[in-house]
């Protein structure tokens, strides 16, 4: 087990300062079908922008910044309901657990033992398998410290839960400054062997949330390299060069080669690929990609410690998603960029290592930089 002491620093209750502190405050959010109670806090900058974040599986419910004009919009794709964050299926916003992407079969060996994880998407588990990190309800506190306010959500994870070994301890931390920066800090703790992939699954629409496609955004990756996949959305292996298609080191239109003929975009009806984020020795947090939404102005980057982006496009968006505002999101509603580790990782020993050791401390940052151009 988990010492008892860090399980009681990390619930203690608030203090009645810091639950009062300015900038973030918190409010119902419904309850879901079990009986308990799901909240919203809303991180307020002082600038007029604001983050609201759900306790139900961490998602980011909406991001409200300005476009050139000063006007503010909500630029992510979410839900008006905390069981909506439940129920439904595309992620929108959540953190995602204990691994994010996919793992092959739900299959792999760490050590001398194997084990089976619950598969979700076919044979494969997705994103931390059916129950994931992103449907569970989160503890949350609101905290400060030198560097201001902090919104911090706390997860315990049980020995066997979707499968995964040791009991784990998870805890993500949020700040929204008034360079309109949101910062996410991830730490866990095990205390058996296991793997820890983490990431936040914001899909973002730059014009607004309710404001059609993605498909004249302009992105840019900060990747030499991507991972291709096989039919069953595995990577192959290889960490192949960028090629017309896939090649965002210039920022291009989202919609200028999605419909190529190319083989890795007919797999997955578009863009949902893993980047190889290039970094200099110089990088604090390295820069991963801007996306820039020329109707708005309003851009966003992303920085990471993280070595891979995932970008999915939003192919497999239906007409039948119903969201915030009841606006459907159709395919290409939002474009998702998530820093993560590489998909399968534990079964590609060539691929960065996402084992963490009993008693170690996993840890990644990654900074969404909104602003306007």
């Amino acid at each position: 087990m988990i010492k008892s002491a860090l399980l009681t620093r990390l619930l203690r209750p608030l203090s009645a300062s810091a639950s009062s502190v300015a900038g973030i405050t918190k409010t119902s959010f419904g309850q879901l079908v079990d009986g308990t109670h799901a909240y919203v806090y809303r991180l307020s900058n002082g600038t007029g922008a604001w983050v609201d974040i759900t306790s139900v599986g961490g998602a980011i419910v909406g991001i409200h910044v300005p476009d050139h004009c000063g006007v503010i919009a909500d630029v992510t794709l979410g839900f008006d309901h905390a069981q909506q964050y439940v129920k439904e299926g595309p992620f929108f916003g959540g953190i995602i657990g204990r691994f994010a992407n996919r793992i092959a079969s739900g299959h792999f060996c760490l050590g001398d033992s194997c084990y089976q994880l619950d598969t979700n998407e076919g044979n494969n588990s997705l994103h931390g398998g059916s129950g994931g990190f992103d449907k569970r309800l989160w503890s949350g506190q609101v905290r400060s410290d030198a560097r201001g306010d902090v919104l911090q959500l706390v997860l315990l994870s049980a020995d066997g839960d979707q499968g995964y070994p040791g009991q784990l301890v998870v805890t993500a931390e949020y700040r929204f400054d008034r360079h309109n920066r949101l910062s996410i800090h991830y730490s866990a703790e095990s205390d058996q062997d296991t793997i820890v992939n983490l990431t936040q699954h914001p899909y973002f629409n730059l014009n607004g949330h309710d404001k059609g496609d993605i498909l004249g955004h302009q992105l840019m990756l900060n990747a030499d390299h991507y991972l291709p996949i096989d039919e069953a959305f595995i990577p192959t292996g290889a960490i192949q060069p960028v090629d017309h298609a896939t090649d965002f080191r210039r920022a291009k239109p989202i919609g200028e080669s999605l419909f190529a003929e190319h083989e890795q975009l007919k797999i997955a009806r578009g863009y949902d690929h893993t980047w190889v984020v290039s970094k200099s020795s110089g990088d604090a947090l390295p820069l991963a990609a801007t996306l820039y939404a020329p109707e708005s102005r309003r851009r966003v980057s992303v920085y990471t410690d993280q070595p891979g982006l995932q970008f999915y496009s939003g192919n497999h968006l239906t007409d039948t998603l119903i969201g915030k505002g009841g606006v459907q999101y159709r395919p290409f509603a939002g474009a998702a960029l998530e820093a993560q580790h590489f998909p399968d990782s534990p079964n590609q020993p060539h691929f960065p290592s996402t084992a963490l050791k009993k008693g170690e401390v996993y840890t990644s940052r990654t900074e969404l930089v909104f602003g306007v151009n």
